[in-house]
């Protein structure tokens, strides 16, 4: 059956259904319907495709309980109806599985390697960081992390100065140059050496 919805005469390929004008299109190409939800009892429906001019597959929104003389909710008959129907070979339900797979486990690693940046680059107790903005503290100053937690403006340090002294900061204006379980540095070293 494919996708078929309401249109115009002018519509290449439309024929009249009951009282309705319609046009079918994707046939042997449909792996997937489902709708959005919009909210207040509205929903938008659509046919995942395949389209074989870009070897792709394709969302394609076809009607909306806006449509009228769908009445969706009503369990009226076909005729004149915006409908879709999955009818693609199963190697076609099978390719558009293993693509999510694919791209799931893509997601999976690229949120693994975002996570891992960016708790090497959130300053903890025990890491050299270097400050980088603010006004406290000069820029260029290295120091040790000696706590790090939550205020009311945000992710905060306490950093021990190289004379000894101690300030808070705010987190984002501070460079990790090592983390914590990396050899200690004493306050003002250089680590490479």
């Amino acid at each position: 059956m494919a996708v078929t919805y309401r249109t115009n005469e002018q519509h290449p390929g439309a024929r009249r259904e009951g009282d309705h004008v319609v046009v079918t299109e994707h046939a042997g190409l449909v792996v997937e319907t489902g709708s959005f939800y919009l909210g207040d009892g509205d929903s938008n429906y659509w046919a995942l495709v395949f389209d074989p001019v870009t070897d792709s597959f394709v969302q394609v929104g076809y009607c909306s309980t806006y449509c009228p003389g769908c009445d969706f909710d009503r369990g009226r008959e076909n005729e004149g109806r915006c409908r879709a129907v999955v009818d693609a070979p199963e190697h076609l339900i099978r390719r558009v599985a293993e693509e999510r797979r694919i791209r799931g486990e893509a997601l999976a690693r690229d949120r693994r390697i975002a996570a891992a940046e960016s708790a090497f680059h959130t300053p903890r107790r025990g890491a050299l960081v270097e400050v980088v903005a603010g006004r406290k503290v000069a820029r260029g100053v290295r120091g040790l992390v000696f706590w790090d937690g939550d205020s009311q403006f945000g992710p905060r340090i306490g950093l021990e100065l190289p004379d000894g002294g101690r300030e808070f900061l705010a987190a984002h204006n501070v460079e990790v140059i090592s983390r914590p379980g990396e050899p200690p540095h004493r306050c003002g070293d250089d680590p490479q050496g």
